[in-house]
């Protein structure tokens, strides 16, 4: 419950009107920036989600603004859209408030994210006739009656398939060796003052392809996470595993009937939605068909 359940650009602007105070420069139409526009710094020993108290560190709408440099750029971006939107708009209409060209770049801005991830992240993730069939592709009409919260089994669990789409390198063009990504979790500061690193990063993240959507993850992550100056760290899938039990999600059977799916009764009946080799590796694992937590089986 840190961030809001709606696409209205929390990660830019916060969650609360205390967020935005410390994010927006004080009576301006204008987001805090610091030197060559990057996002505003956090006060030394300010600490949460910075490795060190004396390092650099950054302050954005999500406190996981510095969980690792590729995020702390992608902060960045739309911090940077939205004083480009609004000195935009303050040349059009210079009689304007600046509370009123805020408020509007900022309705620009959260637009721009909700087309992004729509019209060119859902087709890819979902595929396009899906994304037809349940009608994503259209504007619909404005429903208040619409409730909008986000069922914890898609946060908790489902929305994690990504994490098999991270690369254990982060690509930073012009740059030499690419980054190792448990190198650089909350510590973006000394890469990020670097001239020009910002663009290459960007660069890096446009040009370099996503891993695969499977049941294999980096290393990086996977015993490495957030090591800092530890020779071992976390594993991120056991903690997805662990954080589904402590919700209380239903079981991945559980979810199959809920969901309309064929139901399976046993693990040889399992083998007609999963390969062999994974419902193999479920046996190993579960002793009983009805344990396999969601996140696992789906």
């Amino acid at each position: 419950n840190q961030i809001t359940h709606w696409l209205d650009g929390s990660n830019v602007y916060g969650s609360s009107a205390a967020e935005l105070a410390h994010l927006r420069r004080a009576g301006s139409h204008l987001m805090r920036t610091s030197a060559h526009g990057r996002l505003p710094r956090m006060p030394h020993g300010a600490g949460e989600g910075c490795a060190e108290n004396n390092g650099v560190c950054f302050r954005a709408g999500d406190t996981r603004v510095n969980e690792q440099i590729s995020l702390t750029a992608i902060h960045n971006i739309w911090v940077t859209m939205h004083n480009r939107i609004a000195n935009t708009l303050r040349r059009i209409n210079p009689r304007a408030s600046a509370e009123d060209i805020f408020q509007e770049s900022r309705a620009v801005n959260v637009a721009l994210m909700q087309r992004v991830i729509y019209s060119e992240w859902l087709p890819i993730v979902l595929g396009a006739d899906t994304v037809r069939r349940l009608g994503l592709d259209r504007p619909g009409r404005y429903r208040a009656d619409l409730h909008p919260g986000i069922v914890n089994e898609f946060a908790a669990a489902a929305f994690r398939f990504g994490h098999s789409l991270v690369a254990g390198r982060i690509s930073v063009p012009g740059r030499g060796r690419a980054l190792r990504l448990s190198d650089v979790f909350f510590n973006p500061g000394g890469q990020m003052q670097q001239r020009g690193m910002l663009l290459s990063l960007i660069r890096g993240l446009i040009s370099q392809p996503a891993q695969r959507m499977d049941s294999t993850f980096s290393r990086e992550i996977v015993g490495l996470l957030f090591r800092g100056e530890r020779q071992h760290g976390l594993d991120l899938v056991a903690l997805n595993i662990q954080r589904g039990r402590d919700h209380g999600l239903p079981s991945y059977v559980q979810w199959r009937r809920a969901c309309r799916l064929t139901p399976v009764d046993s693990f040889a009946q399992l083998k007609t939605v999963m390969s062999p080799l994974a419902v193999a590796k479920l046996i190993t694992t579960y002793k009983d068909l009805a344990d396999v937590d969601l996140y696992v089986g789906g």
